[in-house]
């Protein structure tokens, strides 16, 4: 159905040469507001990366990854497990509900260490 649309929404910018035109363009100006004029350097990138895991060397950080990523593989190619549309539902459930949670985090703290200090001045 996808590639219907596909084909039939070219035939119409193919149609009407303005349109055809003006795509590429429209596309190049987005496409170009991504890229980032200052990239860091590869190794100050993998960095912070390594930073974020959890653990106190290089071992461990990247020793549970490695573990993940192996126990991951030997189930999915041994058939144990099979990746089917509820997986990508649930990563990316998993995903927004993280990110949420992460972008609230900071104001509900804000907002519940208030009314324990209101409480704290009810009693005292």
């Amino acid at each position: 159905m996808a590639s219907r649309v596909a084909v039939k929404s070219l035939r119409t910018a193919l149609a009407r040469p303005s349109l055809a035109s003006a795509v590429p363009r429209a596309a190049a100006i987005q496409s170009r507001g991504l890229a980032d004029s200052n990239p860091q350097p590869p190794a100050e990138r993998a960095s912070s990366i390594l930073n974020a895991l959890p653990g106190n060397s290089l071992v461990t950080k990247t020793g549970s990854v490695v573990l993940g990523t192996g126990l991951t593989a030997a189930a999915i190619s041994s058939e144990l497990y099979v990746v089917n549309e509820e997986t990508v539902l649930a990563a990316g459930f998993i995903i927004i509900v993280s990110f949420i949670a992460k972008s609230i985090r900071a104001p509900y703290k804000e907002w519940a260490e208030g009314h324990i200090n209101v409480r704290f001045q009810c009693v005292t």
